[in-house]
């Protein structure tokens, strides 16, 4: 889909950088965002590496792209995430998914 790669809050996307401890820290939506672009658009699956939710995010009912799974770039298969997400018992709130024909999947521990 070439939408995602033109959706506007995925244009001059800043990438997450690991801490010290070797963790991607996310805390707030736009942080949230560049995960989605790095797993959607550079293909980074994140295997064996864990990103933590800091603090619960509101993503203000703006449309959300899915990280991963169903998410297709033009010209290339699906990706996916295949590392460990830590929610702390954070919520990620008002998120708004509309696209039809596209799965939502995963399972959310807190």
């Amino acid at each position: 889909m070439v939408e995602l790669l033109l959706h506007p809050k995925l244009q001059n996307m800043q990438t997450l950088v690991p801490g010290g401890n070797g963790e991607y820290r996310i805390t707030n939506a736009q942080e949230l965002r560049a995960l989605a672009y790095m797993v959607n658009v550079e293909k980074k699956t994140f295997s064996g590496e864990t990103v933590r939710l800091c603090s619960d995010i509101d993503l203000e009912y703006e449309e959300w792209i899915p990280i991963g799974g169903n998410a297709v770039v033009s010209g290339g298969a699906c990706s996916k995430f295949s590392g460990f997400f830590e929610g702390g018992g954070h919520k990620i709130r008002n998120l708004t998914h509309s696209r039809l024909g596209i799965t939502v999947c995963g399972r959310a521990v807190t």
